[in-house]
């Protein structure tokens, strides 16, 4: 490891544990809500994901150039 990573790494602090966000009850069921909608809208076919912005040739081509 480089000095200079290791003196910016040293200079930075974890957060308290309180300073962590933990997911309250509502926050939990709206994510739930969420995947429940989701999975109602896929099975109407309404929703697709995101598109794709590479093909797999693309993907295989930049694979070989080693990108």
């Amino acid at each position: 490891m480089s000095k200079s990573y290791q003196k910016k790494a040293a200079g930075r602090s974890r957060p308290a544990a309180a300073e962590v966000p933990v997911p309250t009850e509502a926050t939990i069921a709206l994510a739930e809500v969420r995947r429940e909608g989701i999975a109602l809208a896929k099975q109407r076919g309404a929703y697709r994901g995101r598109t794709r912005s590479l093909t797999a040739a693309q993907v295989g081509e930049l694979t070989l150039r080693g990108r």
